[in-house]
């Protein structure tokens, strides 16, 4: 026997944000601290998290990256500092009416309480195509996107956002 059945493997989704984890440190985008400091806060929150570091005009930016599984009861943001420069996008797993979803669950009042904050603002704008897309189970809807206070109006106006962390979406190209 080659395997033993009671090892727990990691699911394919985790797999993809270790490796490109692993990409963006062999590239220098993050350091060991920065693996280590979001490894700590995906323990706590039961969510994966990814962060890469970006720098556009100049100015850095912070992208974390987030994959919450269906029935996380666990998610929550307070122990992610996001101060400035910073965008949070990902498949949170939040069923909320406000999405055309029927029943809701524990991340929806996580997700609308980002919503109600004043750290982070949500972008989005009906007649732009969407970056990123789920499916609620009756129709497709952007999923969420959130750029800090500061940034949000650049942000909408044109900015190259899709650049900063779109490798976030798209880990089957990411190799090691």
């Amino acid at each position: 026997m080659h395997s033993n059945s009671n090892t727990k493997r990691p699911s394919k989704d985790l797999q993809r944000l270790i490796v490109l984890q692993w990409n963006a440190m062999v590239k220098g985008l993050i350091s060991l601290s920065d693996i280590n400091e979001i490894n700590y806060f995906s323990s706590n929150n039961g969510a994966e998290i990814v962060k890469l570091d970006a720098w556009e005009w100049k100015k850095h930016f912070k992208t974390y990256g987030c994959y919450s599984a269906t029935g996380n009861t666990k998610l929550g943001f307070r122990l992610l500092t996001i101060a400035i420069k910073a965008i949070l996008c990902g498949d949170f797993s939040a069923h909320s009416q406000l999405w055309n979803y029927e029943g809701t669950n524990s991340a929806e009042l996580v997700m609308e309480d980002l919503l109600n904050s004043d750290k982070l603002e949500i972008l989005y704008n009906v007649s732009a195509i969407p970056i990123y897309l789920h499916y609620n189970g009756s129709g497709t809807n952007p999923n969420l996107t959130f750029a800090s206070a500061d940034i949000s109006d650049f942000a909408r106006k044109g900015s190259n956002l899709r650049s900063w962390f779109w490798p976030l979406h798209d880990c089957d190209n990411f190799q090691l």
